[in-house]
C-alpha cells in the first residue's frame, strides 16, 4: 500500500528512487526510508510502497489501457493512491491528479522525451534532488522499447552533469556497452573471435545432424519399402 507524501525522512539529502517495470525494480530501496519511491501506470500493484505516482500518457492511449485492463478500472486504481498522480492534464475521475509542468520543463532540458521515466527524471533534476536511483528500467536495444533509451540516457548524463548521484542496477542495460571504444580493440576482436568459433562450430554440428536425419530418412523410406514388399508377399496365394 502507498505512503502519503512526507513519509520520507526529513535528514539528509533529497533521495527519489524512480521505479519501473523490469525484473531489477526489485533492487529499488522500498525498505529505506531516505528515498521516496516514485512510479507510474498500473505498477503500484506489483511494489510495496511509493510516494509520488506518474500517468504520462495522451487521451487515446489512458482510453485503450482503459479498454484492456483486467480486475481493477485503471483510473479508479489511480484516484485510491494516497499520492499526487501527475498527468498531462488534471482529471476529474482521478481527484489527486496534478498537472505535469510541461512547458517548465521543456524550457530547461529541451524537448528530446521518448518515455515517462524520463519526465521523471526531469522532475527530480528540478527539485533538486540530491540522489537519483533508476530501477526496473532497461529498454534493451533487442526490445520494442529501444527507441526510448537514448532520451532516459540523455537525461541520466544531465543529471550526472549537475552533480547529481545516480544509482543504476549493475543488471540494467541503461549506460552500458561492451567495450571501451578505441581503448578496448584488442578485448573485442578476441571476444568477436571466440563467439565466432562458437558460432562456427554450432554450424558445423548442426550440419553434421542434418545429414544424419537425411540418412535417417533415407534408411526409413527403405524399411517402408520393405514393409510394403511383405505385406504384398502375405497377399499372395501359395496354390
Amino acid at each position: 500500500m502507498g505512503e502519503e507524501i512526507g513519509s520520507v525522512e526529513a535528514a539528509g539529502p533529497k533521495k527519489v528512487a524512480i521505479v519501473g517495470f523490469s525484473q531489477h525494480r526489485n533492487e529499488a530501496p522500498f525498505a529505506d526510508k531516505g528515498f521516496e519511491i516514485w512510479g507510474l501506470n498500473d505498477l503500484h500493484e506489483q511494489i510495496p510502497r511509493w510516494d509520488r505516482w506518474f500517468e504520462m500518457h495522451g487521451d487515446n492511449q489512458i482510453k485503450d489501457y482503459c479498454s484492456r485492463k483486467q480486475g481493477k478500472p485503471y483510473l479508479e486504481g489511480l484516484a485510491g493512491l494516497k499520492c499526487d498522480v501527475w498527468m498531462q492534464k488534471v482529471r476529474p475521475e482521478v481527484p489527486n491528479s496534478k498537472e505535469y509542468p510541461i512547458e517548465e520543463v521543456k524550457r530547461i532540458f529541451g524537448d528530446y522525451f521518448t518515455n515517462s521515466i524520463s519526465y521523471m527524471i526531469a522532475m527530480a533534476i528540478m527539485e533538486n534532488y540530491k540522489v537519483i536511483g533508476v530501477y526496473g528500467v532497461d529498454m534493451a536495444q533487442d526490445t520494442e522499447y529501444a527507441h526510448q533509451r537514448p532520451s532516459c540516457e540523455y537525461m541520466i548524463c544531465y543529471a550526472r552533469g549537475k552533480g547529481i548521484e545516480v544509482i543504476l542496477p549493475k543488471t540494467s542495460d541503461l549506460l552500458k556497452s561492451r567495450w571501451l571504444y578505441g581503448y578496448e580493440e584488442h578485448q573485442m576482436d578476441a571476444w568477436n573471435l571466440r563467439v565466432k568459433e562458437i558460432y562456427d562450430g554450432i554450424v558445423a554440428r548442426k550440419t553434421q545432424a542434418d545429414q544424419q536425419i537425411q540418412q535417417a530418412q533415407a534408411a526409413s523410406l527403405q524399411y517402408a519399402g520393405a514393409m510394403d514388399a511383405v505385406r504384398t508377399l502375405q497377399r499372395i496365394q501359395v496354390s
